[in-house]
């Protein structure tokens, strides 16, 4: 697997889209941050850590309204052959607004609405709305 945040999105988005209700995969401290952060904006129920006996996993539980999912789409925009970083400054809001950028920052993982409020950029990890 060469790019595994991109798995982990996609992921993510398949398994909103076929109507499931939780899926895990490999635990990672990054992953953590980033789920921390869907579910502080709204776009998962919850997340867990369980430990299994030789390894950890993160459980994710996908959020529904209405029995449709939340997550409509997930696009990964750093790439491993392709790095994007932008200032606070050059962050522009994702679809007007409705969506939300989520920026690996010298502070950690945070929203774009978070990088341009404390000023940092980074690198622009994902788009999700």
């Amino acid at each position: 697997m060469k790019d595994p945040v991109s798995d982990v999105l996609n992921r993510l988005k398949t398994s909103s889209r076929a109507g499931r209700e939780s899926i895990s995969f490999p635990y990672s401290k990054y992953y953590e941050a980033i789920m921390k952060v869907l579910e502080k904006e709204g776009y998962i129920s919850s997340y867990e850590v369980k430990d299994k006996k030789s390894f950890k996993e993160l459980e994710i539980e996908l959020k529904y309204v209405n029995d449709a999912p939340k997550i409509k789409n997930v696009r990964r925009i750093s790439k491993s052959s392709q790095r994007v970083y932008s200032s606070a400054g050059d962050i522009k809001p994702t679809r007007g607004g409705l969506g939300l950028k989520i920026v690996s920052t010298s502070k950690g993982v945070m929203t774009d609405r978070d990088a341009r409020a404390n000023n940092v950029g980074g690198e622009v990890v994902l788009e999700i709305y």
